[in-house]
């Protein structure tokens, strides 16, 4: 070959290519690695971290208030910001919660990783800090805890103590408001509780194992049209008789307009009647799943859950993944998806026997043929074979999943974060890459409702 003769051309034959994937390097470059626009001069940041949407709507009034006073105002989450960009910034308030057992929210994972390991240089900034959590849960606050004390070790001046919010408790907001000097806001924070009836309930695994599942269907006690779409929540409050007052909150499996049933739309569940570490009945799935009989009446509300919407991915193929009840909020997108058209899903479902577990099967099969569903891979743990789970058959599939993610496709995981969640995280940073998958987050290509 003459190049294999002519060194001078292999030289510059190899520049040619060195430079080449420069290029291509500089225009895939992660999107969080983009250096954040500098902070003008008095702008005010409201950073927030949010799983369920709370937090994300604190820090929308927050900055709507600050505004109103006069202010430059810039919203984001924390995924989008990295140590450098708060350097530049001398004024930033954070709005943050708290999931798993002291977890940073989804979009404030990346931001923990990337900036969170070592103590910055902060020195030029003032800061506030409310942090929203419950303690019905060991780890309080726990992640507002560690970014305000990872604050403080970078030199940032904290302009006054932490807030800590338990359960929206109105004293403590109102001091959030009182610290940063803006007026309460004049609308409900969130929507407020409804009666429902149960108006369906439907035993969907018969035969099965592990613990009853069921399909319940509430209808509102309220001729107001409904207001939600793929990817929202349900808060259900437990028996009024029970001395529990923290609500539990499921994922809708229906959209407003899709009942047959003439009357108000009916928001459905997909429940399992579940079981505590020492045998007892789990308070408010086993009262939904038997206690309460046909029109008996729930506390419930309907709460936005912006972080598993579809928003700017409904152009996108959509890679679902779920295991057990998760599979709720991954039928709603496929409603959503069967009803709209766009590119078409591909669903990755566990469970435990195929024979009584395969949950929603004639739904699944009927998107197939339908085209909304492109795949389907469905692995059920009992019955054994080379994939338990679904983490396994993504790991197994890591080229395909390459080739989803490079058609600009977008996923969506629900289920529970223990076991289903983590092992999909790692396996999806196996075949992409962290820093890739973190890109995904910031970019809303990577949206979980883990629980």
């Amino acid at each position: 070959m003459m190049l294999a003769s002519d060194p001078l051309r292999l030289l510059a034959a190899g520049g040619v290519v060195l430079a080449y994937l420069g290029l291509c390097f500089a225009c895939l470059r992660p999107l969080w690695r983009r250096p954040a626009p500098p902070a003008a001069p008095g702008e005010h940041w409201v950073c927030y971290a949010s799983q369920t949407g709370g937090a994300e709507h604190l820090a929308r009034l927050t900055a709507d208030a600050l505004r109103a006073r006069g202010e430059t105002v810039r919203l984001a989450a924390l995924n989008a910001l990295d140590a450098d960009a708060l350097a530049a910034c001398r004024n930033a308030w954070f709005v943050v919660s708290t999931t798993g057992d002291g977890d940073a929210p989804d979009n404030a994972q990346a931001f923990r990783r990337r900036a969170m390991q070592t103590p910055a240089l902060l020195g030029g900034l003032d800061y506030g800090l409310v942090a929203l959590g419950s303690r019905n849960y060991a780890h309080f606050c726990g992640f507002g805890r560690s970014l305000d004390d990872w604050l403080a070790a970078s030199g940032a001046h904290p302009r006054f103590e932490r807030i800590e919010v338990d359960d929206h408790d109105a004293d403590a907001l109102t001091a959030w408001h009182d610290a940063l000097g803006i007026a309460p806001p004049a609308v409900p924070r969130t929507p407020g509780w409804q009666s429902a009836l149960l108006a369906e309930r439907r035993l969907l695994n018969p035969g099965s194992a592990g613990e009853p599942v069921y399909w319940i269907e509430l209808e509102r006690d309220s001729r107001e049209p409904p207001h939600w779409e793929a990817g929202d929540v349900l808060d259900v409050l437990p028996p009024a008789d029970s001395g529990d007052d923290t609500a539990r909150t499921y994922t809708l499996a229906t959209l407003p307009h899709e009942s047959d049933a003439p009357g108000p739309a009916r928001l459905g569940l997909v429940v399992r009647a579940q079981r505590r570490p020492d045998g007892t009945p789990g308070r408010v799935s086993n009262w939904l799943a038997s206690g309460l009989r046909p029109g008996d009446t729930v506390q419930m509300r309907l709460r936005a859950q912006p972080g598993f919407r579809i928003d700017g991915n409904r152009d996108r193929p959509l890679l679902l993944v779920g295991g057990g009840t998760g599979i709720a909020g991954l039928v709603a997108h496929l409603k959503a998806r069967a009803e709209t058209g766009g590119p078409p899903c591909w669903l990755v479902y566990g469970e435990r026997n195929a024979a009584h577990d395969h949950l929603f099967e004639r739904d699944i099969a009927r998107w197939q043929a339908d085209g909304a569903l492109a795949r389907v891979d469905a692995v059920f743990s009992r019955d054994g074979g080379a994939h338990r789970y679904v983490q396994h058959r993504l790991a197994a599939e890591a080229d395909a999943l390459r080739r989803w993610i490079d058609a600009d496709g977008a996923i969506y995981v629900c289920g529970s974060r223990v076991g289903m969640a983590e092992g999909v995280d790692a396996a999806l940073a196996e075949a992409l890459g962290r820093d890739a998958l973190d890109a995904l987050a910031v970019q809303g290509r990577y949206r979980r409702d883990v629980y």
